[in-house]
């Protein structure tokens, strides 16, 4: 594939952060033979939205050979830039990311087994960019990405501020490791595992500045077992070398969620659920809500744990192993840590479903997320979100009703809940969609699908909001069309969204911009 000239960047680039300037605004791309959700997304600078990606079918040239579109928006859906490429059947653009200087392009080549990265520079000119070859034991997708539908090679790119972009991979090793592959334009390194190491290790992206990447480094002897250690791996972003690797707790396993690095005060932040010493994580029921501080050397500074027997129940039912009312457990999708200090946390309520039988469901009211049912699914319910004040205790907790959806499980059943829904998370079961927020963290926004009974007219999906914005929570809906072929909701400025409706008859797509009341 030729990409030399796949996209003519200007100084219109800057644009991107200029804020959004129209409401509902509109905009059609035509021609389009086919899309894929995953050849769509939104570019961030840093917290922000700045721009989409969009990467489709127009044309067959021939058996082997296709003609596609690569278009590229500003978050006004003014085109920045738009360019025909032809590749093979089987190409697809899996993500693009932009770090505040450039913005890098990531294909997945089907043929060739293989993933390309573009990098082009604001002034238009092309970058450093890579090849990476798929093999039986070489750069496969993560193991936590591996059995999410039609997104198995999306969720590993990200930015490093000004300096380049890190992708992540697993590799065969005596049992499975992995690889950290920093892609800049001044430099590029790997860093992997250890080829005669006896665990299985893997590592997930954490957050990064211009100076370290944080990654969370997992390392069990056989599977989810109980000698299973949760680290944080951290990397000099300018030489590729360790500068630390930090067991999270030695004696109470911790699975991180999210962190972040505190500039201002020169420590990492990390967040997390623990569980009780010891315990098989596989099998364990969370303690609850972990959160904990470092140096940039990885010297702890604080380790705060918030149990669910102490720190929930005065608000909602539910007991010391995280277990609610009606046999309910709560997986965790999102923690922020808002500008007026509070820590405002998401779960959404699931539980087990024994008998899985279509009767059953139906009298539930519930439809099901992945076309089918099985003996062993999960019944996805409402939302709760946590309100922590920096003492770490709960100060104010809220439950946001929804419809119920059931998702079928691919476990084998023994699994804990917290693993559970980590499997179900790796589908895409969960109705949790995005998170939103601005620079500062003064408005937070987590956005969600639901299936909405209507009175009067035909049942549809509805996009919801539930927000924090000056210590104020408040709810807000965006009713769905049930006409286009395929619906795509992706994270816009603060306070929009876009909405992506695929008419396939037609060969268009329609983009909107939609205002969520916050």
């Amino acid at each position: 594939m030729n990409f030399s000239k796949i996209i003519l960047f200007t100084i219109s680039l800057f644009l991107f952060a200029g804020g959004i300037t129209a409401q509902n605004k509109t905009k059609s791309l035509e021609g389009i033979n086919s899309i894929l959700l995953k050849n769509m997304g939104a570019i961030k600078d840093n917290e922000e939205v700045v721009g989409y990606y969009f990467f489709y079918e127009v044309d067959k040239i021939d058996r082997k050979t296709r003609a596609y579109r690569l278009k590229i928006v500003d978050n006004n859906l003014e085109e920045i830039s738009s360019k025909k490429i032809k590749s093979g059947k089987y190409t697809s653009l899996i993500d693009a990311r932009f770090n505040g200087k450039h913005i890098m392009l990531k294909f997945y080549e089907g043929k060739e087994k293989k993933y390309s990265f573009k990098t082009y520079a604001m002034d238009g000119k092309m970058g450093k960019g890579a090849s990476r070859k798929l093999g039986k034991k070489t750069y496969n997708p993560p193991l936590y990405m591996q059995s999410k539908r039609g997104e198995n090679h999306s969720d590993a790119l990200f930015p490093i501020p000004g300096k380049g972009f890190v992708n992540y991979a697993s590799i065969k090793n005596k049992k499975r490791g992995y690889i950290i592959d920093f892609i800049g334009q001044d430099n590029q390194w790997k860093y992997k595992s250890s080829k005669t190491s006896k665990l299985l290790e893997f590592t997930q992206f954490i957050a990064a500045d211009e100076n370290i990447l944080l990654s969370n480094l997992i390392k069990f002897k056989n599977g989810w077992g109980k000698d299973g250690t949760n680290s944080i791996l951290a990397i000099d972003i300018n030489t590729g070398e360790k500068v630390f690797e930090k067991v999270l707790h030695e004696t109470k396993p911790v699975s991180i969620l999210n962190g972040f690095i505190d500039q201002k005060n020169d420590e990492i932040v990390i967040f997390g659920i623990y569980y009780k010493e010891k315990a098989k994580v596989h099998k364990a029921k969370s303690l609850g809500i972990y959160i904990g501080s470092f140096d940039l050397k990885g010297n702890k500074k604080q380790d705060k744990f918030l149990s669910w027997e102490k720190g929930a129940k005065n608000f909602l039912q539910i007991d010391k192993k995280g277990k609610m009312k009606r046999g309910r457990y709560l997986a965790f999708h999102d923690i922020v840590r808002a500008s007026d200090g509070k820590i405002i946390v998401l779960g959404e309520q699931f539980r087990k479903q024994v008998d899985g039988g279509a009767i059953l469901a139906g009298a539930l009211g519930a439809r099901s997320r992945t076309g089918g049912l099985n003996m062993s699914k999960l019944m996805i319910e409402n939302f709760v979100v946590f309100q922590l004040n920096s003492a770490l205790e709960v100060e104010n907790l809220k439950v946001f009703e929804k419809e119920k959806s059931s998702a079928k499980t691919f476990g084998m059943g023994w699994e804990s809940p917290q693993l559970m829904a980590y499997l179900a998370k790796a589908q895409g079961a969960f109705d949790y969609a995005f998170t939103q927020k601005n620079e500062d963290r003064s408005a937070i926004s987590f956005g969600y699908i639901d299936w909405e009974k209507r009175k009067g007219e035909k049942d549809g999906y509805t996009f919801g909001a539930i927000n924090y914005v000056d210590g104020e929570f408040t709810k807000d809906k965006l009713p769905l069309s049930g006409k286009a072929t395929s619906i795509r909701i992706l994270p816009g400025p603060i306070g929009y969204v876009l909405v992506a409706e695929y008419y396939k008859k037609d060969k268009k797509m329609d983009l909107r911009l939609e205002k969520i009341n916050l």
